[in-house]
């Protein structure tokens, strides 16, 4: 007779044994070295353990343990292998995991940690796309905004990564970022040159209303000085193509200007070919002109908006415009670079404000939008001294 094998343990009865075997060790010693171990041991069962729900109890185990004072000193220096468990893909076990690691943090290893969280930001990069992508770039802004705040040292680091995020599609990481430049520029005078360039350079990409109507709040109050003044205007200029924006319009609308058609004409292909009876015959194809959908498409964004309607980003370009002209006036004592400066301002605004009446938009501009504009031209042309500081100064307080 043979006699039975005894089977092995389930696997769940495994990990139960496990947990309660580091569950005694840290409950029967507080020495550093025995936490650490619990602690390191945790962190193995989480990562190796493939059901989520088990990795978010034995996370409830470990932050339990940080919870007491005596073993969080301990835990900071494991704060990078508790960062090994963000290869997890549930979004609550790493919503867990960054909270758990942003309260370990220190001074001694930040600079580790962010450099882990720009990998995550660029694996989110080429990540397929979908609701837990977006909630979890979400997660990383926010992390390393708190980074950023809680060790300036770091924010040079950290910076040109969450504004990289301003061209995303989706919003909710790009106005968390834009939550971020706008305190790192109040905390941090000495870094708003650098934000202010990088932001300079990502406004052309920037692809949503929101976040153009947020770059444009801050390049308006941050630029202080001509280069950057003169800079922003240039973006301005080429975010809404050529002025005036009606005559521009109508003029595509209507197949384009003559040098356009001849240039087309020119790209025309010609191709021989020989027909039944064996001659030749020669065939030309043109380029058919653009339908309304492909002239959408290819405007520059800031007019790709107020075509379709938005006219309360062509009040806050305004606005901006109105508090560069400003800065730009303190700046230049030149009266004719003064005037040449406010005059195109006021271009760009009266194109706004006229394209907004002239029907071809989507939704014509509406009153406070229209009064607003107009405020803005008269603030240019009077000069007052009291509203230009109103602009100047005042209207930083009530943003946000």
């Amino acid at each position: 007779m043979r006699l039975q094998e005894p089977s092995s343990p389930s696997p769940q009865l495994q990990l139960q044994s496990r947990l309660q075997q580091v569950a005694t060790l840290s409950s029967l010693s507080t020495a550093p070295t025995a936490i650490k171990a619990a602690a390191s041991c945790y962190i193995e069962l989480i990562v190796k353990e493939s059901d989520n729900n088990v990795k978010l109890i034995v996370l409830d185990r470990l932050i339990a343990l940080k919870d007491i004072p005596s073993h969080e000193r301990i835990l900071q220096d494991l704060v990078m292998d508790i960062l090994r468990v963000l290869a997890a893909s549930d979004l609550e076990v790493r919503k867990k995991t960054l909270i758990l690691a942003l309260d370990l943090v220190s001074s001694r290893n930040v600079e580790e940690m962010v450099l882990v969280l720009k990998k995550e930001v660029t694996k989110t990069n080429s990540a397929v796309e979908h609701e837990d992508t977006e909630k979890y770039r979400q997660l990383l802004v926010r992390t390393l905004h708190a980074c950023c705040v809680r060790f300036p040292d770091v924010s040079h680091a950290i910076i040109p990564v969450l504004m990289e995020f301003l061209s995303d599609t989706k919003e909710n990481a790009a106005a968390d970022v834009l939550v971020f430049i706008r305190e790192a520029m109040q905390r941090f005078e000495q870094l708003r040159g650098i934000i202010v360039a990088k932001l300079l350079e990502v406004f052309g990409s920037i692809k949503t209303s929101e976040i153009h109507r947020g770059a444009l709040w801050l390049l308006g109050e941050y630029c202080n000085n001509v280069e950057d003044i003169q800079s922003v205007m240039t973006e301005v200029r080429q975010a809404l193509g050529e002025l005036p924006l009606v005559d521009d319009e109508l003029r595509k609308a209507a197949g384009g200007d003559t040098e356009e058609k001849d240039d087309s004409a020119m790209t025309g292909t010609v191709q021989r070919l020989v027909t039944a009876d064996g001659t030749y015959a020669t065939q030309s194809a043109f380029s058919t002109a653009p339908s309304p959908a492909a002239l959408q498409a290819k405007r520059p964004p800031l007019r790709g908006y107020l075509m379709e309607g938005d006219f309360f980003i062509g009040a806050a370009l305004a606005s901006s415009l109105t508090k560069l002209a400003v800065h730009y006036m303190s700046l230049v004592p030149d009266g004719r670079k003064q005037n040449a400066f406010a005059a195109e301002c006021m271009l760009i605004m009266t194109s706004v404000l006229h394209l907004g009446k002239s029907g071809l938009p989507t939704k014509a501009i509406n009153d406070d939008d229209a009064d607003r504009i107009c405020l803005c031209l008269k603030i240019l042309s009077e000069r007052s001294p009291t509203l230009s500081t109103i602009f100047g100064t005042d209207c930083m307080l009530p943003w946000g």
